[in-house]
């Protein structure tokens, strides 16, 4: 069997992330919580590149959003636009707090826009905050969207989950609004597992989120530290069994997954619309977040070039990318196509080791997700609909080499005919 390409199977993972995932299991120190070097060494790392002293780690990006918007003073009754073509945990930020998410319809870059804002608020005069949230890592129209939240008195807070060290006109998102959250999520644009980083304008904002620290965030307990930092690991290990047959690698990882031996990407308590309890980071994670951070750009680089092969291969008439604005950085967590015949691709790439993702083939991911607990009604966001319909993501993380891409967009081009 060829080796696995995947979006979702831990992307980011190297075998030597997974041997150093074991030396720290089998170091003692490492897990101590009065060891918090790399923790204070990824907070310089923001301190150093968002320009703020005001910078806070959590032990998932979804804690850095609800204790940011909480700190910026939104409270029960308060109405907060997202958009919709996001992840569940999103809306949960919002809701945990009291608050209503309010959805915003998205353009062909899958954000949202300052028309769409605008439009949102005819309807909730009353908003007082805005979420916007960077697809794949395209930057929204900053200029647009930081006028009208000026104009209309509105916080304004950048969700870079996607697009961390991407640049809106050569500028670094995180450094237009009120506040940033960022995360370095299992299959985000640098992976510790899980890890988030809030980052803070307001010096009263900032002071507020170290009291609600101090009440709301716990230590996470040394048996689940474990357990994130055998998810290295085991996805390496499976990985080495997908080579011999699939069916090893898929048994090998399902029976760490039901016995909770690593940890999930979302609960099925968030799915319901709760959230989950908010940790600190723990060190051993902030060093895998650390040792990626100082290749941030080369890590970068390497995504463009693997979207700009799709984007050469694959006609743009026929797949239906995502827009990249003149504006935007063209480094994509993920480059989307969309076409009829995705489950027939599918099923080819399958046989050449490649496993597509489908953020989001619902409006509200992941699919099972209850749709009444994010506060989202069928239709109101018809655009961001649309585009759930037959989509897939390609890969562009730095196993995947250019030649990978272009067997890739090969299969994908002999098995897109019309029939």
């Amino acid at each position: 069997m060829p080796r696995l390409l995947s979006t979702d199977a831990s992307p980011n993972t190297t075998p030597h992330d997974a041997l150093r995932s074991i030396v720290q299991i089998l170091n003692p120190w490492t897990l101590s919580r009065k060891n918090t070097r790399h923790v204070d060494e990824v907070q310089r790392f923001f301190v150093e590149s968002f320009g703020t002293q005001n910078v806070f780690t959590f032990l998932r990006g979804r804690s850095a959003l609800s204790l940011t918007l909480e700190s910026l003073g939104i409270t029960s009754g308060d109405e907060v636009c997202i958009q919709a073509f996001t992840c569940v945990v999103v809306p949960n930020a919002i809701t945990a707090l009291g608050a209503t998410p309010v959805y915003c319809d998205v353009d062909d870059s899958y954000n949202l826009t300052a028309d769409s804002i605008h439009e949102v608020l005819q309807k909730h005069p009353r908003l007082k905050a805005v979420v916007v949230q960077h697809t794949f890592g395209v930057a929204a129209d900053m200029d647009a969207i930081v006028a009208l939240c000026k104009e209309k008195n509105l916080l304004l807070i950048e969700d870079c989950a996607h697009a961390l060290y991407s640049t809106y006109n050569n500028k670094l998102l995180g450094t237009f609004g009120d506040a940033a959250i960022f995360s370095f999520g299992r299959d985000k644009v640098i992976s510790s597992v899980n890890g988030g980083v809030a980052v803070l304008r307001s010096p009263a904002a900032a002071e507020k989120m170290k009291m609600l620290i101090q009440e709301k965030v716990i230590h996470i307990r040394t048996a689940d530290v474990y357990k994130h930092l055998l998810h290295p690991f085991v996805f390496e290990v499976g990985k080495i069994l997908f080579e011999f047959h699939p069916a090893l690698c898929n048994g090998w990882i399902e029976i760490f997954k039901h016995t909770r031996l690593i940890p999930l990407v979302v609960t099925e308590k968030e799915k319901e619309g709760a959230q989950e309890v908010h940790y600190h980071l723990p060190n051993p994670l902030a060093y895998r977040a650390l040792v990626q951070l100082r290749s941030i750009r080369t890590t970068l680089a390497h995504r463009a070039d693997i979207s700009k092969v799709y984007a050469g291969l694959l006609p743009i008439d026929t797949f239906f990318p995502q827009h990249i604005p003149s504006y935007a950085s063209s480094s994509l967590l993920r480059y989307t196509i969309h076409h009829e015949q995705i489950p027939q691709i599918e099923g080819e790439l399958k046989k050449h080791g490649v496993y597509l993702g489908h953020w989001y083939d619902t409006a509200i991911a992941p699919k099972d997700t209850s749709l009444e607990g994010a506060k989202y009604t069928v239709g109101i966001c018809p655009k961001a609909e649309k585009l759930t319909m037959s989509i897939a993501n390609l890969p562009t993380h730095l196993s995947i080499t250019e030649d990978d891409a272009r067997m890739i967009a090969d299969v994908i081009l002999k098995n897109s005919k019309k029939v």
